[in-house]
């Protein structure tokens, strides 16, 4: 693999660094929109696999001639580090959020069925029983 196919393969890798940074950066107040991104990302991150594994062929002097690339990608990564786990942490208060919700739904029912006896047949009383 060439010098600049190596060089081609480091910018695509960063243009998708900044998709998924850019994809994670923005405003996540519904979980729905939250959970769509990280759909998204996935995709991302299997073509930066595959990115990776053609990096694999080039040669190891080839890519660390292009330190200023190598250092950009890793400040994109850690930028993505941080605001994945900032989505991460949107998605598990939804899932607590969630969770006590059907908990309370839960008690609420069994309430109602404590007070509702299917097992008995109906008792009617005659208002002249008195």
């Amino acid at each position: 693999m060439t010098k600049n196919d190596c060089r081609a393969l480091l910018r695509e890798k960063l243009g998708l660094l900044y998709q998924i940074l850019e994809a994670a950066k923005a405003d996540h107040s519904d979980c729905q929109a939250t959970l769509g991104v990280v759909e998204d990302n996935k995709a991302r991150f299997l073509k930066l696999k595959k990115i990776d594994e053609a990096l694999l062929e080039c040669d190891i002097i080839e890519v660390d001639k292009e330190k200023e690339l190598r250092d950009e990608i890793i400040a994109c990564l850690l930028d993505i580090q941080r605001n994945q786990g900032k989505l991460i942490e949107k998605i598990k208060a939804e899932k607590n959020e969630a969770g006590r919700v059907i908990e309370q739904f839960a008690k609420k029912r069994q309430i109602a069925n404590s007070y509702v006896n299917a097992d008995r047949e109906p008792v009617f009383v005659d208002k002249d029983f008195c």
